[in-house]
Formats: structure tokens, sequence, C-alpha cells
């Protein structure tokens, strides 16, 4: 082709046109000659032709390629006129089809980036503490509840050491990386300045992909302070409400020695107690009544105090020592007698011993309220499952309907008489033993008498987990 053509729009016109055809080449003509200032008519010089050409090599390149689009613009492809227009119908399908490619992965990349932000948004507005982790325990995510629970803005957090940022959790991240499982801790204490304290519900999740393969951990944690405030306030007030029922099991107890001691200090003061040997005699029986009423009203002393939550090894037997006689004290008029079958060497178990001698008595007092005089209740201690210890309280009562036994652990329900209870007692053992990772379990049928057990870690299986 003529130079001086060549050098006009129309001869570059010309060259596109038999490759893209006369609309594709007129529009890509257009882009480049507006990109560089350039009106219609301008006849190029050598510089200017240059920038065009370079300007369409590249606005074609991203289509077809360099090469090709290189050979459209020298007019060095040797074809028949013939083929000229299969060539250009192949050549335009093929790039309507990148164009197409184009806008799809635009719209694909549009959406991602939408789905990025809906995720980044989701994360950060859950009201919780949320962060991710990734295997080498750096931050990946830290949402606004986290900055609110640790004081750490998540600028500052990110890509930063777990164990720097949350020491407290480093033990639940071994957990749930070592048996590849959610761990769950409901009742996180969390030492502040100054003393006070938060109490926390944690879950750590291992983060899996599709293939089951560990990629980090995921971290939830809630301020659950008023919550848990509110469980110790209703639990206080079963304790107070149980100390007004052992009153009368006390007042028992503590009236014999009493009515001994009476006896025998009005034998002292008079003639018989110049009896050497009788009134050594009388003081070691009063001693040993002192004694006796010394421990029943500090067995109810220490039961109604409010104590803080210690989770600990504790002996089985202790907690049973603890609870039994107390239930003893508070049985009903009729003689309901209380057996406890004990494993020939139980375990230490891992609570706080207070709170499960809780459950025990008030599990045993509702199971002599079930009673009739002369029956039995039953406390069973079995070593099952493995690395648990299951508690067990059976009454030969009168059973419960399956109405009833769906809204046992609803507060304030019972099926009491006004006056009688608080309606509290099963709703506040249920919130103990699941603080204590269990569950409270009722079996029971009408004229069939209940079972209600739970389990507990052993000392053994927790330091194996």
């Amino acid at each position: 082709m003529n130079a001086e053509i060549r050098l006009t729009r129309g001869g570059l016109l010309e060259t596109l046109a038999k490759y893209i055809g006369m609309e594709e080449a007129d529009r890509e003509l257009d882009k480049v000659y507006v990109a560089l200032g350039l009106e219609k008519d301008t006849m190029l010089g050598q510089e200017q032709f240059e920038q065009v050409v370079a300007q369409v090599e590249r606005s074609l390149g991203r289509d077809v390629g360099e090469a090709m689009a290189r050979v459209v613009i020298a007019d060095k492809l040797e074809i028949s006129p013939g083929d000229m227009g299969r060539f250009y119908e192949s050549f335009l399908r093929m790039r309507r089809s990148l164009l197409e490619r184009q806008r799809k992965a635009e719209r694909l990349n549009e959406s991602l980036t939408r789905l990025k932000e809906l995720h980044e948004s989701v994360g950060w507005s859950v009201p919780m503490g949320l962060c991710s982790l990734d295997m080498s325990m750096k931050v990946t995510t830290w949402n606004r509840g986290m900055e609110k629970l640790t004081g750490i803005a998540a600028e500052e957090a990110a890509g930063g050491d777990a164990a720097r940022l949350l020491p407290d959790y480093a033990p639940l991240f071994k957990k749930a990386l070592a048996k590849k499982e959610q761990v769950i801790k409901k009742r996180f204490v969390h030492a502040l300045p100054g003393g006070e304290r938060r109490i926390e519900s944690v879950v750590v999740s291992p983060l899996m992909d599709r293939y089951g393969v560990t990629r980090g951990l995921l971290i939830l944690a809630d301020d659950v302070t008023a919550h848990a405030l509110l469980e110790e306030s209703a639990q206080q007030a079963e304790k107070l409400s149980s100390v007004g029922r052992l009153a009368a099991g006390v007042a028992h107890e503590v009236g014999n020695p009493l009515t001994s001691i009476w006896a025998l200090a009005q034998e002292l003061s008079g003639p018989e107690g110049d009896d050497k040997e009788f009134r050594q005699e009388s003081l070691t029986i009063i001693s040993h009544h002192v004694g006796r009423i010394n421990n029943i009203l500090k067995s109810l002393v220490d039961y109604s105090r409010h104590k803080d939550v210690s989770m600990a090894p504790t002996q089985v037997a202790r907690i049973m020592d603890g609870a039994v006689p107390l239930a003893r004290l508070g049985r009903k008029d009729s003689d309901v007698k209380i057996v406890v079958q004990l494993p020939k060497d139980p375990p230490e178990v891992i609570c706080d011993a207070d709170q499960i001698e809780q459950v025990l008595i008030n599990l045993l007092f509702n199971a002599a309220d079930a009673s009739e005089a002369g029956s039995t209740i039953t406390v069973k201690v079995v070593e099952e499952p493995p690395g648990f210890v299951t508690m067990a309280v059976e009454d030969q009562g009168m059973g419960m309907s399956e109405e009833t036994m769906r809204r046992l652990f609803t507060p304030f329900f019972t099926t009491k008489p006004v006056g009688a209870g608080t309606g509290l007692g099963l709703y506040v053992c249920y919130n103990i033993i699941e603080n204590h990772g269990g569950e409270l379990k009722v079996e029971s049928a009408p004229d069939a008498g209940a079972t209600v057990s739970f389990t507990l870690k052993t000392a053994q299986g927790e330091s194996n987990v």
C-alpha cells in the first residue's frame, strides 16, 4: 500500500477493515484518535503514525494477542480474497468471545468484591468478639466485638501473634488443634486490672477446608458477666430456700442434744454435781453434744454462704459427705431412707464441690418430696463413660408426665403447693451442670419413679484432653 495513503486515517481504516470489519475498525480508530487528540482528517506525520499504530496494536493485542495485532497492522497476512470473509468472521467471533469473557470476568470480580465486603461487614458487625487465626497462630480477622473485649484495635491485632494478644485462650487453641473439634468454655473467668473479673463464654473451632484439612482457628468470645451473675443470684436464692427447709431438721437435730445438755446441767447443779466421777462423765457428754451441734450449724452456714466458683480435683466421697447429711436434715416427717452406692475406689472429679453439693441436695429434696414413707432414695455413682463419673439420684415416687418433664427446667415452674418451693431448683441444677460441661438428664413415667443423672469429668480424663 502507498505510504502516503497509509499515513491517513482512511488508509489505516482500509487495512484494519480487511481483518476486523469496517464497523469494528472505525470504532478502534475513533478511540485511538480521541486518546491522542487527533482530528479524523489529519494527515499523519511519521511520528504520529507510529503513535497511532502502537496504540491500535495495544488495543487489538488485548483481544487477539500481540503477534496477531502486529500482523494486522502491518497488513502482512497473506489471505486469498475468497478466504478473507471467513477470516474476518472468525476473527470477529473470537474478538466478541474474548470481549464477553472479559465482561464476565469483570462481573465476577465485582461479585467477589461485594461478597468480600459483605463477609467483612458481617464479621465486623457480629455482636460478640470474633477473630480468626492461620496455622502459624497469626491473627487474620479481628472484629469490633474483639476490640471491645480486649481493648486492642483491629489494625494493631492484624498479623499479630495470638499467644501474645490472647494469652488466656492459648490452652484452648492447643486443645482445638489437638482434638480437631470445637472446644467450648462456657464460663471463662478473665481477670481485669483492679481485681475485677469478667466472665466470658469462649468457643474455639478449627477452620477446615472442604477436604478436611485444618487451615486455622475461629474464636468466638462473649461477655456473659451479667448473665452469670444472674445465675449466681438464682443459685443463692435457691440455697437460702433450702436453708429454710433445713431449719426444721436442724431444730430436731439440735433439739435432742440441747435437751440432754439441759438435763445434765440441772443434775450438775444439784447434789449429784458433788460426785467427781459423775461430773467428769457429764462434762464429757456435754462436750460431745456441743461438738455435734457445732458441726450441724457449721455445715448449714457453709452451705448458705456465697462462694466464688472454683473448679478443682475433688473426691466424690467428699461431695457425698457434704450433701447427704444435709439432705437427711431436710427430710420429710415420714421416714425416707437414703442409700449411697459408691465404687470401691472412686476417682477425683473436676468440679466446684460446693455447687455439685447444691445440685445433689436439690435432687435429694425433690426425690424425698415425691417419695412415700418407708421408700428408698438411691444415689448411684459409676465410672462411665470413660473419663467421666455419672451420678444418679433414683426415687420410688409418683413419677412425672411428659408434659411436666418438658417444663422441668423452666424458671419458677413447680408442681409443689404454693410456698413449698421456688421453682428454681432444677433450673439452677441444670445451669450448674451445663457450666461444668455436662447435661442434666431425667428419666421418668407416671407411677414409675424418677432418675435424674449428670456426668462430671474425672481428673485423669481432664488431663488426657
